[in-house]
């Protein structure tokens, strides 16, 4: 009987080995899977954020799962969705600037082009003198025509008139 015993204890034994041999088999082959399929969603994620990083707004992660890498690539994914859409609107707005500069240039060299057709066509002419007595820019073609000489920015108001002696001719300077 101690030998039938023994027996048993040792097919007990060898079915408890077994079973422990199959559950650290099965369990190995389940934390293979739980690794590869954390490895692919963190993977995909980190695809993503390159691919973003790289310029592409396109890229998207794709919730997968309910737990925190499913909430992470659903918040990601979200940010994307945003990041873009104020790119877009970013670039709506920029197009709009570039049509209002556009048009306010349009404006100004219509305007300019009238000044200058009222400047050259006007009776009398006039000069712009700056603080230290020189011509500006700006003067009408009327001054060349009235004054009989040329006449150009940055010329001394005193040389124009040949005035060697500021006393012999009253100036009055007018305070902005």
């Amino acid at each position: 009987m101690l030998q039938h015993r023994i027996a048993d204890v040792e097919a007990n034994k060898k079915q408890a080995m077994l079973w422990t041999m199959i559950a650290l088999a099965f369990s190995s082959v389940l934390f293979v899977v739980i690794a590869l399929s954390l490895i692919r969603r963190v993977s995909r994620i980190s695809h993503a954020t390159s691919m973003i990083a790289n310029g592409n707004l396109q890229a998207r992660v794709g919730a997968q799962g309910g737990d925190e890498l499913g909430q992470l690539a659903r918040s990601f994914d979200q940010m994307t969705d945003n990041v873009e859409r104020l790119n877009n609107e970013i670039a709506r707005k920029n197009a709009d600037l570039q049509d209002v500069n556009q048009n306010l240039e349009k404006m100004v060299a219509e305007r300019t082009v009238t000044i200058n057709t009222i400047l050259n066509n006007v009776k009398f002419g006039f000069l712009l003198i700056g603080r230290i007595l020189l011509l500006a820019e700006g003067f009408s073609k009327s001054c060349q025509d009235l004054l009989g000489t040329k006449v150009k920015a940055g010329q001394s108001f005193r040389e124009l008139f040949q005035l060697q002696d500021h006393r012999n001719v009253a100036l009055y300077r007018v305070r902005p």
